[in-house]
């Protein structure tokens, strides 16, 4: 059953809170070799939130994450919605003026890293991840955001090249995430694909429905999202979402046969237009049309 307006959380870490609560022992996060339950995930995440605290004067407003796809990264992610701040998600792949650009843009009191080498170009303060995660997490109780307050800020190229910030409020995901749950059925025991960069908007779709919903999110590296029905197989996932590209070219190296994922229930494409409008291959896909227009609020 759908939830009623005002029935499910208000906030992305009061998702997470949630279900960490109830299922403190399942798994919340596979990546990078490493598997953290529900409870690790949040000790991890306090760790990186007093470390935060600590290393600003005053309570942080906007706080940038530049890292890769490792446990800490996400642990960072939910440190900075546990403090009631702002994360503005940096990228590895982008030049390094793109990322300092952003920085100063976006206002940032420091940036989470742990690419030390390429983020001491930023004009703001740095945390490095690996500290962060290895301290105390004394003070870092959960904070509510303030009133109005964006949930994360993407930054886009704009019509003048200029990065450009779109914030996304939890006013405006929350109730999203709320009927994602619900329509692709996400609870304890589903395993979820986290195939997007956090500098993407789905990337909040792919670990907000997981963390929302009692379920895993695991994570492929570059290499395995390029062979995604072995993936899928390999870690049961029951739920995928990528490109239509990524399964375009499965469908090319004919890796694409009837019941080849024989777990996966739900392949949601993040563009409007996918591959093939009829479900196949023992799947249901749904067409996702950006969730950007889903989730943000015009500026």
């Amino acid at each position: 059953m759908t939830a009623r307006p005002g029935d499910h959380p208000g906030t992305l870490h009061a998702w997470f809170a949630a279900s960490a609560a109830r299922h403190p022992d399942r798994v919340a996060l596979e990546a990078d070799g490493q598997a953290l339950t529900y409870r690790e995930l949040d000790e991890y995440s306090a760790r990186v939130a007093a470390s935060i605290l600590r290393a600003c004067p005053d309570p942080p407003r906007r706080v940038g994450l530049l890292a890769g796809r490792r446990p800490a990264t996400y642990a960072g992610y939910l440190a900075v919605q546990r403090l009631g701040a702002t994360v503005v998600p940096l990228n590895t792949a982008w030049p390094a003026v793109r990322n300092a650009s952003v920085a100063r843009r976006a206002g940032l009191d420091l940036v989470l890293t742990d690419e030390t080498g390429e983020a001491r170009r930023l004009p703001v303060p740095l945390l490095d991840l690996a500290d962060a995660i290895s301290g105390s997490a004394d003070g870092a109780a959960a904070r509510s955001p303030e009133p109005g307050a964006p949930a994360y800020i993407l930054f886009t190229s704009g019509s003048t090249g200029a990065p450009k910030g779109v914030p996304i409020l939890h006013d405006n995901v929350a109730p999203y995430l709320a009927h994602v749950i619900d329509r692709y059925e996400v609870g304890p025991g589903s395993r979820l694909s986290q195939t997007f960069d956090l500098t993407f908007d789905v990337s909040v779709f792919d670990m907000f429905t997981a963390w929302g919903g009692g379920a895993a999110l695991v994570v492929p590296s570059r290499d395995e999202i390029l062979a995604p029905v072995r993936f899928v197989n390999d870690r049961h996932l029951t739920h995928w979402c990528s490109v239509p590209s990524v399964i375009s070219f499965a469908r090319r190296m004919r890796a694409l046969r009837h019941h080849a994922m024989p777990e996966l229930r739900h392949s949601p494409s993040r563009e409007s237009r996918s591959p093939s409008s009829r479900p196949r291959h023992g799947r249901r896909r749904h067409r996702r049309r950006g969730s950007r227009t889903s989730t943000a609020r015009p500026n």
